[in-house]
C-alpha cells in the first residue's frame, strides 16, 4: 500500500501539467524519435492516472495494470482488421471488452486483502501473456510475432497531429478523473483507503465502491491500449508483461500516487529517462534503476509532492502571497470560542449558545452532514 494521504483538489495544477506537456511538444521544435517517445509516455500516462485511482486514493495494488493495456490493444485492432468495423465503434468495443473483464476479475480478487490482490493481478497479468502468446488465437493476433496495426484514419502514424490527439485524450482524463475524487464516490474511496472498517461502518458499500475504482482503472488502461497501438503500429505480448505492469507502478511512485497530476510526471520521467536520454545498454538500465531509488528512498512523494514543497516554500518567503491561502480569497479569522463573554452592565455575563438537536438533522445512510453556521 503506498503511504501517504491521496490529496484534494488536484484538478488545476493536473491540467496544468498535461497541457504544458502537450504545448510543449506541440510548440518546441524537436525531434520526430523524442516526439515519437513522447506519444508513447503519454499514452502510458493515461494508464498509470488509472493506476492512480486505484492505488493510490484506494490503497489497492495490481500488478496488472498492463494486462488490462494489452487486452484493450489487441481488442480495438483485432475488430478493425478482423472485422473492419468502423474505429470509433472498434475503440469503444475494445475498451469495453477490457472493462468486462476487469468486472469478472475484480468480482474474484476484490475480495481478497492487499497482498492478495496484488498477487492475483500478478497471476492475472502472466495468464494474459501466455494467452496472447499461443497458438490458439495466432490466427487473429499472430501468436508470439505480434500482429500489424493500421493508422487511425484522419490521425495518421506518429506526429504533431496523433500527439495533440493523445495530449487532449489525456486531459479529458485529468477532468474526469478529478471530477469523480472530488465526488461522494472519492470521498469515500479516500475512506476506504483509511481504513475499511471504519468507511463500513460509515454506511459505504466497501466493495461495490473497490469494483468501481478497479473498472475504472482497467477502462483507463484500454484507452492507453488504443493510444499506444495506434502510433506503434505493431502489437506483441512481450510489450505488456508484467515488466510493464511494473514500469506503470514506478511511473504513479515517482510521480506521485494520490494526485492524479503526478503520474503524468512519473509517466514522462521513467519512458523518455531510458528510451531517448539513456541508450547504451546495461549502463542505461543502471542509471535509470538508480534513479528510480532516488525516488523510491529519498523522495517517497514523488516529484508532484517536492513541487508542492517548493510552492510552499516561496509561499512562505514572499509577503504577498501569505496575506491570503492559495486557491480562495482570504478567509476571516474564526471567533475565540463557540461561547464568549461580555461585558455587560459592569458585570460579566455568558452569552447564549444556541443548540442543534440531531434529532432535527436526517443523514441518509452512506451520507456526510457538516455544519457551517457560526454560532452567535
Amino acid at each position: 500500500m503506498i503511504a501517504g494521504d491521496a490529496k484534494s483538489h488536484t484538478l488545476v495544477p493536473s491540467l496544468v501539467i498535461a497541457g504544458t506537456v502537450t504545448a510543449a511538444g506541440l510548440v518546441l521544435p524537436i525531434d520526430s524519435s523524442l516526439e515519437y517517445t513522447l506519444i508513447i509516455a503519454l499514452s502510458w500516462a493515461v494508464a498509470a492516472v488509472g493506476l492512480d485511482v486505484l492505488v493510490g486514493f484506494t490503497g489497492q495494488v495490481s500488478f496488472g495494470q498492463a494486462a488490462f493495456v494489452g487486452l484493450g490493444a489487441y481488442a480495438t485492432s483485432t475488430l478493425r482488421l478482423q472485422l473492419h468495423l468502423p474505429t470509433p465503434l472498434a475503440v469503444i468495443l475494445g475498451v469495453g471488452i477490457a472493462a468486462l473483464i476487469s468486472f469478472a476479475l475484480g468480482s474474484v480478487v476484490l475480495r481478497y486483502k492487499l497482498f492478495g490482490v496484488a498477487i492475483a493481478t500478478l497471476f492475472f497479468g502472466y495468464v494474459i501473456v501466455t494467452t496472447l502468446r499461443g497458438e490458439a488465437l495466432a490466427g487473429l493476433i499472430g501468436g508470439s510475432n505480434g500482429m500489424a496495426v493500421p493508422e487511425f484514419e484522419f490521425v495518421g502514424g506518429a506526429g504533431k497531429t496523433y500527439l495533440a490527439v493523445t495530449g487532449i485524450v489525456l486531459i479529458l482524463v485529468v477532468i474526469a478523473t478529478c471530477q469523480l475524487m472530488n465526488s461522494r464516490t472519492g470521498r469515500a474511496l479516500r475512506l476506504i483507503k483509511a481504513n475499511d472498517a471504519v468507511a463500513e461502518s460509515a454506511g459505504i458499500r466497501v466493495r461495490q465502491t473497490k469494483m468501481i475504482a478497479f473498472v475504472y482503472c482497467a477502462v483507463l488502461a484500454g484507452i492507453s491500449g488504443v493510444l499506444y497501438s495506434g502510433v506503434v503500429g505493431y502489437l506483441g505480448p512481450d510489450t505488456f508483461g508484467v515488466h510493464q505492469s511494473i514500469n506503470i507502478f514506478a511511473m504513479l511512485v515517482v510521480g506521485g500516487a494520490g494526485t492524479v497530476g503526478g503520474p503524468i510526471l512519473g509517466a514522462l520521467l521513467v519512458t523518455i529517462l531510458p528510451g531517448y536520454f539513456l541508450r547504451d545498454g546495461h549502463v542505461s538500465s543502471i542509471l535509470s534503476a538508480a534513479v528510480l531509488l532516488i525516488f523510491l528512498i529519498l523522495l517517497p512523494e514523488g516529484i508532484y509532492g517536492v513541487l508542492q514543497r517548493v510552492g510552499a516554500f516561496f509561499v512562505r518567503r514572499l509577503p504577498w502571497l501569505q496575506d491570503r491561502p492559495a486557491g480562495g480569497p482570504r478567509v476571516p479569522e474564526a471567533d475565540p470560542g463557540a461561547s464568549r463573554r461580555s461585558q455587560v452592565s459592569g458585570s460579566e455575563k455568558l452569552e447564549r449558545v444556541d443548540a442543534l438537536s440531531a434529532a432535527d438533522v436526517p443523514v441518509r445512510r452512506g451520507g456526510f452532514l457538516s455544519a457551517n453556521r457560526r454560532f452567535k
